[in-house]
């Protein structure tokens, strides 16, 4: 069984492949699917329907930022403290402008110390 914000679902995917997760985009429209969707590692999508139930706001503007600030909010959290028995250790999450994440990449001591063809940027990275 899988989660789900339904309740548990039986795997359709056969095999059931553990890494999909990190390969999927999740399209929330209520804060509930929105921190779902942040707790279970999923992407977000976010489109031109959404519910401003709990936000406190009938304005599509405001409510979708709130969700959209939650999921970073609780995505941010994750990289706090480590998970688990293992102690799973999580990088936080690099956002912004090119310029700003080549500016953290450049203050990482890890990437300080690796040669160039050890780092893969994204393909569509506008230098």
């Amino acid at each position: 069984m899988v989660p789900h914000p339904a309740g548990p679902q039986r795997p359709r995917l056969r095999p059931h492949d553990p890494a999909l997760a990190r390969r999927l985009w999740y399209g929330a429209g209520s804060l509930g699917s929105v921190v779902w969707a942040a707790e279970h590692g999923l992407h977000l999508v976010v489109g031109n329907i959404c519910a401003g139930q709990g936000l406190g706001t009938d304005d599509f503007g405001t409510a979708q930022l709130a969700q959209i600030r939650a999921y970073q909010a609780f995505r941010h959290q994750r990289t706090l403290a480590p998970i688990g028995e293992r102690r799973i250790l999580i990088a936080r999450d690099l956002v912004g402008a090119s310029a700003e994440i080549v500016e953290s990449l450049r203050a990482d001591p890890v990437l300080a110390r690796s040669r160039p063809g050890d780092v893969d940027e994204p393909s569509d990275h506008d230098p």
